[in-house]
């Protein structure tokens, strides 16, 4: 399951650095492609998104400005083949509040942009599952693959506008995988 759900991660975030490489985020002290995974990122770091601080978890309903926080909310496994198959559900969780040019006016148009390229990032639904468990990156035999998105309602709180965007995601359990 952690090798599908890392791999998973890293190809969103592969796929923004080419679709949008300004997107970024400072995690840390290091700045990244702005795709992040609550459970492990948030918990108790200090986050900027362009400029907007964060401290500790994200809030179910108000993610973190201008990025995409991956939420890991189900977890099934059907084991009647020989490879049990893993069926993970993920949230993708983004707001703005538009552009400080703009002073705001145009949330509607950055969130529109951040669909576009949160479809951008789910193309192709396929990528190779890799181990990170070592120090490189190690390509294991089959493939992580999801459905399409299912994309929530824009909901507005306070000078916000945000969307979560669902996809299952799949794997085959290979030998050694817990």
């Amino acid at each position: 399951m952690q090798n599908a759900k890392d791999s998973f991660l890293v190809a969103m975030r592969d796929r923004l650095q080419v679709l949008n490489a300004a997107r970024t985020v400072e995690v840390r002290g290091a700045e990244r492609a702005a795709v992040l995974v609550a459970e492990n990122e948030l918990d108790g770091a200090a986050v900027s998104a362009q400029g907007t601080a964060v401290t500790g978890v994200v809030p179910e309903n108000v993610p973190l400005l201008d990025a995409f926080v991956l939420v890991w909310s189900l977890l099934a496994v059907d084991a009647t083949e020989p490879m049990a198959l893993q069926r993970m559900r993920c949230e993708v969780r983004y707001a703005t509040a538009g552009t400080k040019e703009l002073s705001g006016l145009d949330r509607g148009r950055v969130l529109a942009a951040m669909d576009g390229e949160l479809r951008g990032m789910l193309q192709p639904a396929v990528v190779a599952k890799r181990s990170f468990a070592g120090d490189a990156a190690v390509t294991m035999a089959t493939n992580v693959f999801w459905g399409v998105a299912e994309f929530g309602p824009a909901v507005t709180v306070g000078d916000r506008v945000g969307r979560v965007a669902t996809v299952d995601v799949f794997a085959l359990t290979e030998a050694g995988e817990a």
